[in-house]
């Protein structure tokens, strides 16, 4: 199984990056373990597919951090249906 920080981005260059861990550890205070780790590979996927609309390196973290934001607020975690 492929740890989740290594999961690559690409970005509107064509090149690969990594979330840091500072930006993992940061998200798994706010949002589930399971849930990050799941759309991290979600939002990588994305990346892969949709070469028209790649981000920049300078806007991943935004693009991330939305991403999760909207996965949360929409309900599609885990952790927030087993608490209601």
């Amino acid at each position: 199984m492929m740890n989740t920080r290594s999961v690559p981005f690409i970005l509107n260059t064509g090149e690969e990056m990594t979330a840091p861990d500072e930006w993992v550890e940061a998200w798994y205070r706010f949002y589930s373990v399971e849930f990050v780790d799941r759309e991290l590979k979600r939002a990588a996927r994305w990346t892969h597919n949709n070469d028209k609309k790649r981000k920049t390196k300078k806007g991943m973290k935004r693009f991330i951090g939305s991403w999760l934001d909207s996965n949360w607020e929409r309900g599609d975690n885990h952790r927030m249906k087993e608490l209601t």
